[in-house]
Protein backbone atom coordinates (compact mmCIF):
# COMPACT_ATOMS: atom_id res chain seq x y z
CA UNK A 1 0.00 0.00 0.00
CA UNK A 2 1.62 3.30 -0.82
CA UNK A 3 2.37 6.21 1.58
CA UNK A 4 -0.24 8.84 1.79
CA UNK A 5 2.39 11.30 3.48
CA UNK A 6 0.76 11.42 6.75
CA UNK A 7 3.44 10.35 9.01
CA UNK A 8 2.68 10.73 12.42
CA UNK A 9 6.14 10.90 14.08
CA UNK A 10 7.91 14.09 12.47
CA UNK A 11 10.42 16.32 13.95
CA UNK A 12 9.71 19.46 14.34
CA UNK A 13 11.83 19.96 10.93
CA UNK A 14 9.64 17.90 9.07
CA UNK A 15 6.47 19.04 10.56
CA UNK A 16 7.02 22.52 9.34
CA UNK A 17 8.89 21.92 5.98
CA UNK A 18 5.05 19.88 5.65
CA UNK A 19 3.37 22.81 6.25
CA UNK A 20 5.18 25.22 4.58
CA UNK A 21 4.59 23.52 1.60
CA UNK A 22 0.79 23.68 2.41
CA UNK A 23 1.35 27.72 2.17
CA UNK A 24 2.03 28.29 5.93
CA UNK A 25 4.63 29.59 7.64
CA UNK A 26 6.74 27.97 11.10
CA UNK A 27 5.43 30.60 13.05
CA UNK A 28 1.79 29.78 12.18
CA UNK A 29 2.70 26.71 12.98
CA UNK A 30 3.56 27.27 16.35
CA UNK A 31 0.71 29.79 16.73
CA UNK A 32 -1.21 26.45 16.02
CA UNK A 33 0.07 24.51 18.55
CA UNK A 34 -0.47 27.18 20.84
CA UNK A 35 -4.75 27.63 19.89
CA UNK A 36 -4.77 23.60 19.47
CA UNK A 37 -3.58 23.63 23.34
CA UNK A 38 -6.08 25.19 24.45
CA UNK A 39 -8.05 21.95 24.37
CA UNK A 40 -6.12 21.11 27.51
CA UNK A 41 -7.32 23.45 30.40
CA UNK A 42 -11.37 22.01 29.26
CA UNK A 43 -10.32 19.02 29.30
CA UNK A 44 -8.95 19.02 32.75
CA UNK A 45 -11.50 20.83 34.41
CA UNK A 46 -14.06 18.63 32.92
CA UNK A 47 -12.04 15.83 34.52
CA UNK A 48 -12.39 17.23 37.56
CA UNK A 49 -16.17 18.07 37.16
CA UNK A 50 -16.73 14.57 36.30
CA UNK A 51 -14.79 12.72 39.59
CA UNK A 52 -16.53 15.38 41.94
CA UNK A 53 -19.31 14.04 40.51
CA UNK A 54 -18.92 10.31 41.52
CA UNK A 55 -19.60 10.41 44.73
CA UNK A 56 -23.13 10.98 44.02
CA UNK A 57 -23.48 9.02 41.05
CA UNK A 58 -22.21 6.26 42.99
CA UNK A 59 -25.12 7.09 45.60
CA UNK A 60 -27.89 6.87 43.38
CA UNK A 61 -26.87 3.51 41.74
CA UNK A 62 -26.78 2.17 45.00
CA UNK A 63 -30.04 3.01 45.42
CA UNK A 64 -31.18 1.78 41.85
CA UNK A 65 -32.22 5.18 41.12
CA UNK A 66 -29.71 4.96 37.78
CA UNK A 67 -29.13 1.92 35.61
CA UNK A 68 -25.91 0.79 34.81
CA UNK A 69 -25.94 2.24 31.15
CA UNK A 70 -26.70 5.50 32.57
CA UNK A 71 -23.73 5.45 34.57
CA UNK A 72 -21.60 4.50 31.28
CA UNK A 73 -23.23 6.94 29.18
CA UNK A 74 -23.43 10.04 31.51
CA UNK A 75 -19.94 9.01 33.36
CA UNK A 76 -17.67 7.10 32.26
CA UNK A 77 -17.91 7.59 28.44
CA UNK A 78 -17.46 11.59 28.77
CA UNK A 79 -14.61 10.96 31.07
CA UNK A 80 -12.86 9.27 28.20
CA UNK A 81 -13.65 12.01 25.53
CA UNK A 82 -12.10 14.35 28.34
CA UNK A 83 -9.27 12.73 29.01
CA UNK A 84 -9.07 11.67 25.07
CA UNK A 85 -8.80 15.66 24.95
CA UNK A 86 -6.36 16.40 27.62
CA UNK A 87 -3.87 13.42 25.27
CA UNK A 88 -4.22 15.25 22.20
CA UNK A 89 -3.72 18.95 24.64
CA UNK A 90 -0.58 17.39 25.61
CA UNK A 91 0.53 16.12 21.71
CA UNK A 92 0.36 19.48 20.30
CA UNK A 93 2.63 20.41 23.08
CA UNK A 94 5.37 17.89 21.88
CA UNK A 95 7.11 18.06 19.23
CA UNK A 96 6.49 15.94 16.34
CA UNK A 97 3.09 14.63 17.47
CA UNK A 98 0.85 17.03 16.03
CA UNK A 99 -0.73 14.29 13.88
CA UNK A 100 -1.17 11.92 16.66
CA UNK A 101 -2.71 15.01 18.60
CA UNK A 102 -5.23 15.82 15.89
CA UNK A 103 -6.23 12.18 15.19
CA UNK A 104 -6.97 12.31 19.70
CA UNK A 105 -8.62 15.66 19.37
CA UNK A 106 -11.12 14.54 16.03
CA UNK A 107 -11.63 10.69 18.24
CA UNK A 108 -12.75 12.83 21.18
CA UNK A 109 -14.70 15.31 19.56
CA UNK A 110 -16.99 12.08 17.44
CA UNK A 111 -16.94 10.19 20.80
CA UNK A 112 -18.56 13.41 22.89
CA UNK A 113 -20.78 14.08 19.66
CA UNK A 114 -22.52 10.49 20.00
CA UNK A 115 -22.52 10.57 23.85
CA UNK A 116 -24.18 13.79 23.51
CA UNK A 117 -26.79 13.04 20.42
CA UNK A 118 -27.22 9.63 22.73
CA UNK A 119 -28.26 11.48 26.11
CA UNK A 120 -30.15 13.97 24.83
CA UNK A 121 -32.76 11.39 22.90
CA UNK A 122 -32.30 9.65 26.14
CA UNK A 123 -33.59 12.73 28.62
CA UNK A 124 -36.48 13.61 25.93
CA UNK A 125 -38.03 9.92 26.18
CA UNK A 126 -37.72 10.18 30.04
CA UNK A 127 -39.43 13.24 30.06
CA UNK A 128 -42.24 12.08 27.68
CA UNK A 129 -42.42 8.66 29.69
CA UNK A 130 -42.58 10.78 32.96
CA UNK A 131 -44.92 13.06 31.87
CA UNK A 132 -47.32 9.94 31.02
CA UNK A 133 -46.78 8.12 34.30
CA UNK A 134 -48.51 11.49 35.79
CA UNK A 135 -51.30 12.15 33.85
CA UNK A 136 -52.36 8.65 34.70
Amino acid sequence: MENSGCRHDRSEGEEAETWRNNGLQPAEVLHDRARLAEFLPPGRRDIGYTISRLPRTRERYRRRQIDKGDVVWYVLLPLVGYVLYCDAGIRVLKVGLLGRALDGLASASVLLLVIGVRNAWDLVVWMVLRRAERSQ
